[in-house]
């Protein structure tokens, strides 16, 4: 697939037609929404473009769209969602899109603390996160907590997190270990206490 440049318009809604943006066919729509920011000082996280009363993804490329020369995009603003990204061993505050999807919370994670993003699972109010639908398809909302569970190879291990701070790795999920063993295993590295 070759790559065409061409010349993109964009609206913002209440606003009237913004100047026209170089574009390739190969762009993604993030790359868009940076050009969109160092222009019209728009912030990413409040940018949401629409093509045909689609909302367009920030991972796909402007061809998935079928968006070429002489196309015009909406461009809505948006308020993002703060998130609160738990881990074992950090937090961090996130601003994102409705529209975006596990794969960007991924993306972050993997920039901070490099785990694979196969081993990454998200779990928000209880429920864990799809890699596929949108954060908002998925009734995501700004304030909420979401934590990070480690997907580890092998034989199922946890990773448990002490009252002072302190983490370490427990084996478990094996076919022939029992909740006993591993409040055992648990207790072995901690010493006794009476919750567990």
């Amino acid at each position: 697939m070759h790559a065409h440049e061409f010349w993109l318009a964009y609206q913002s809604s209440g606003l009237s037609c913004l100047p026209a943006t170089q574009a390739t066919s190969l762009q993604t729509v993030a790359d868009l929404k940076i050009e969109i920011q160092n222009k019209e000082q728009i912030p990413l996280q409040e940018q949401l473009l629409v093509f045909n009363a689609q909302p367009l993804r920030n991972t796909a490329r402007l061809c998935d769209y079928g968006i070429g020369h002489d196309s015009s995009l909406n461009l809505v603003r948006v308020m993002p969602l703060e998130l609160k990204i738990m881990t074992a061993r950090a937090k961090w505050n996130i601003r994102l899109q409705p529209q975006d999807t596990v794969a960007e919370i991924k993306t972050f994670v993997n920039e901070k603390m490099s785990i694979p993003v196969e081993q990454m699972l998200f779990i928000c109010r209880g429920k864990p996160l799809e890699d596929g639908p949108t954060l908002q398809e998925m009734g995501v909302q700004s304030g909420d907590q979401v934590a990070l569970i480690l997907r580890l190879k092998g034989c199922g291990q946890f990773i448990v997190e002490t009252d002072e701070g302190d983490s370490f790795r427990v084996d478990g999920a094996c076919a022939d270990r029992t909740v006993a063993d591993v409040k055992t295993a648990i207790r072995d590295r901690t010493g006794p206490h009476d919750r567990q």
